[in-house]
Parts: C-alpha cells; sequence; structure tokens
C-alpha cells in the first residue's frame, strides 16, 4: 500500500469455522489505531462467511461467495482473516490432506486480487491466518491428548507452510519486476509478505504457556473459554482482537513483524 494515499479503503473478509462465526460484533479487529499514520485516512469493511463446523477446504467455497459479495464495490486491499483445521483434526483428516487445503486457500487468496469485479488498480490481498489452541477439555484421556497432538503437529505445517509460501512469493515478485537477487533486495521484498501466521497454540494456556505443549503440560485457562470448555468467551476474543490488530496494524504501515508473522516460538 502506497504511504502517499490520502485515502483507502479495505475489505477484512472472515472466513472459517465456529472460532470466527461466534466472534463477538463489538470485539471485531478493526483498523482504528492506524487512524493516526500521517497522510493517511483508512476505512474498511466487514464481510463474514465462517461458519461452524467448517474444515479447511470449505474455505474455497467461503472465498468465492466473498468474490460475489464485493463485486461492484471497490477496494485497495482485501484481507483474509482465517482460522480453520481443528475440525479437520477432529474428524481424523489427515493431516497432509488439511495442508493441501490450505495450500489450494492461499493460493485462491492470492489471486483474490487480480479480480476486476471489486479491485483498484493499486489493490493488494493479504491473509491472516490464525492457528489452533490448546483447549481447556484437552486434558488427561488418550482421545485429549491426541486431539492435542494433531493440533500440535497441524500448528508446526501450517507455520512453516507460511513460511515456505512467503519465500514462493518473494521469488515470483523478484522474478517479476527485480532485477537483483541479492540478500538485502530479497529481504525487502520478503517483509511486505502477504501471508501472515498467528500461532495460538499455547496462547491461551496462561502460566503453563511456557511448559510442554506436546506432552500434556500446558493447560489451558478456562478463563478464555465458555463453560463447554471449547469456544472462546469474551475474554479469549480480546486476544483474538488484539493479536491480529497487530498484524494489520503492519500490513497498513508496509511492515512485517516477525514475532507476528513466522515465529514458532511464540
Amino acid at each position: 500500500m502506497s504511504a502517499c494515499e490520502d485515502h483507502q479503503e479495505i475489505a477484512l473478509i472472515f472466513l472459517g469455522d465456529s472460532d470466527i462465526s461466534r466472534w463477538p460484533e463489538h470485539l471485531y479487529p478493526s483498523l482504528s489505531t492506524t487512524q493516526s499514520l500521517p497522510h493517511r485516512h483508512i476505512t474498511s469493511t466487514n464481510f463474514h462467511h465462517a461458519k461452524s463446523g467448517a474444515i479447511m477446504q470449505n474455505l474455497s467455497k467461503q472465498i468465492k461467495k466473498s468474490s460475489r459479495e464485493l463485486s461492484g464495490k471497490y477496494f485497495d486491499a482485501a484481507i483474509f482473516i482465517a482460522c480453520a483445521g481443528e475440525n479437520d483434526v477432529s474428524s481424523d483428516i489427515p493431516i497432509d490432506t488439511i495442508m493441501s487445503s490450505f495450500e489450494t486457500v492461499v493460493e485462491e487468496i492470492l489471486s483474490f486480487s487480480k479480480s476486476k469485479s471489486w479491485s483498484k488498480p493499486s489493490n493488494q490481498s493479504h491473509l491472516i491466518f490464525i492457528g489452533p489452541k490448546i483447549e481447556p477439555w484437552m486434558t488427561k484421556t488418550k482421545d485429549e491428548l491426541d486431539a492435542r497432538k494433531g493440533y500440535f503437529q497441524l500448528s508446526e505445517r501450517l507455520n512453516q507452510s507460511c513460511k515456505t509460501l512467503s519465500a514462493s512469493v518473494c521469488e515470483y515478485q523478484l522474478g517479476e519486476g527485480h532485477s537483483s537477487t541479492n540478500a538485502h533486495e530479497r529481504r525487502g521484498v520478503l517483509d511486505n509478505s502477504c501471508i501472515h501466521y498467528i500461532d495460538c497454540l499455547a496462547m491461551f494456556c496462561g502460566e503453563t504457556k511456557g511448559l510442554s505443549v506436546f506432552g500434556g503440560k500446558a493447560i489451558a485457562d478456562k478463563r478464555y473459554f465458555e463453560e463447554d470448555e471449547l469456544h472462546l468467551s469474551d475474554k479469549g476474543y480480546e486476544v483474538f482482537q488484539r493479536e491480529v490488530e497487530l498484524v494489520l496494524e503492519n500490513i497498513v504501515r508496509g511492515e512485517k513483524n516477525e514475532d507476528l508473522c513466522n515465529d514458532s516460538q511464540r
């Protein structure tokens, strides 16, 4: 996004499962914190297509619905905020199948900006993907620990895939419009990555977040969840709101924060 533009209109598109569909309206992530950026006024419009029970493969259909809804409405950028994969693990869908669906989703989102039905000439598409999280019900039984293991493996694969796909975008951009391939220039292209991963695996584990997730020692803090020990409470969504807004601000500023985007040590 060019810093010289006086006004920018951005579409925030929410995709995924119940973690997105149950997000309280008063806790939606907002671009309001960026209004003080010099020479820029930013407005955003929310579009929601998430559905409870959705698996990763369902996001492709949600993207198509987004394309139809945005037709005739013109934006400088589309920022997708998505979360899926936990229902896949619960349904015993193989991790390789989940990742294949994820890579298809990323490809569809990155090509979303090519649509002439909604985009302005300077358009861009970004993806903020929220990873799986340890939940209070995952404690001691074999099935519970197996679910925890599945979430752990999925988070690791998603994190690595986002890094790899970001690098691929970098290679593409260099091939398309950059004559130099020195390390400094490659870093500059990657710093404007349009793929952002938020590692949530131990985010809601309170004081135990630094303990082993894989071994079951990190325990989710029930304060962040509803009584079903599965879905987030308002307190949990306040965390989601804060984490997503930090990434949004970096996107608007044209910057990338390693701790927010692709750091598996969160």
